[in-house]
């Protein structure tokens, strides 16, 4: 299989300051796959860009499952980025439940590549300030990552933990225009564990569940503590079973959060950190034959000092609805 695709951008011309945008991009790509059964599988991939960043990317991944014992996977991705080339790979393995009780982990460690400019290409206008920012330049930064856990299931109990392990010597922005001109800032060691439970009641559709995170140290992205907890409804009515419902009620939230942050396009920027966040939520979801009908509300109490970036206020409150009706099957 090879698919191929382009984009192109355009910015408000008021920005004097941002690169201008790139009129289009192009990618190719060419996949393949190869099984042995169902429980052998190779997977690879080699992808082109037209003028951007990477320059091209090769990943191959392979892995083998049964139903008896578990599975083992691997993948490895080599990509050039301004020249310098990146490698890096990891690993998955699990042991399937043996009385309730499943066992897990996962690594991947190596060069990985991104951006420090916006994810544009082009010039800066004439008017704009000399900022000292080359379109289009990337960053190299080591990484390793770990995880290891185990979970058990029974009688409708789910718990599940992990370690957590990461190490980079740096952390990159994101490369968008919210940190356009962020410096990297210097990547450490840090280690943590996360937890899920789903815990049934005395009504079968009814479930609590709930998900805690916590690193010893925060990071950029990365607040020290993330969690979610909600009461989860789904049940189907009528014999013909025409008529299903799910609903959720909870809330969702995290310390407060470094983040990279511009200046105004002075170049000059820097890691911010964001105040603690907390949303309380409610959605629901009702289908009657094949239509199914969404309804939902974000940050239901209305904090009014919930962001993800300084001084970039989320909506006080967020509801939404959607409708879909499937025809001719």
């Amino acid at each position: 299989m090879s698919p191929t695709g382009s984009s192109s951008a355009d910015t408000r011309a008021d920005r004097a300051f941002r690169l201008n945008p790139r009129q289009a991009s192009t990618e190719w790509e060419g996949r393949g796959a190869r099984s042995a059964g169902r429980s052998l599988w190779l997977n690879g991939a080699y992808r082109q860009f037209e003028g951007d960043l990477p320059s091209r990317a090769a990943d191959v991944s392979l892995g083998f499952a049964t139903d008896r014992w578990g599975g083992l996977t691997g993948h490895a991705s080599q990509g050039t980025w301004n020249g310098i080339g990146t490698l890096n790979y990891g690993g998955r393995a699990w042991v399937n439940p043996v009385r309730g009780v499943t066992i897990f982990g996962s690594f991947a460690e190596g060069e990985f590549g991104s951006r420090d400019a916006m994810l544009m290409d082009g010039t800066v206008a004439p008017e704009a300030p000399d900022i000292g920012i080359v379109p289009g330049v990337a960053a190299i930064t080591d990484r390793k990552t770990g995880r290891a856990g185990l979970s058990f299931s029974r009688w409708g109990l789910t718990l599940a933990g992990a370690t957590l392990y990461t190490w980079s010597d740096l952390a990159l922005p994101l490369g968008t225009e919210a940190d356009y001109g962020a410096p990297a800032d210097i990547g450490v060691h840090r280690t943590g564990f996360e937890a899920m439970a789903i815990l049934p009641t005395r009504w079968q559709a009814l479930t609590i569940e709930g998900s805690y995170q916590r690193w010893e140290e925060p990071g950029p992205y990365l607040p020290e503590q993330t969690y979610q907890g909600a009461f989860e409804y789904h049940k189907i009515f009528k014999e013909t079973g025409n008529l299903e419902l799910w609903f959720s009620a909870g809330v969702r939230g995290h310390d407060p959060m470094l983040t990279f942050v511009d200046d105004g396009g002075s170049g000059v920027g820097g890691v911010v950190e964001v105040p603690f966040y907390q949303s309380w939520y409610g959605h629901i979801q009702v289908r009657v034959v094949t239509v199914r009908l969404w309804l939902g509300m974000d940050n239901a109490t209305v904090r009014r000092d919930n962001q993800n970036y300084p001084g970039r206020l989320l909506p006080y409150a967020r509801s939404f609805f959607a409708l879909r009706w499937d025809l001719w099957n």
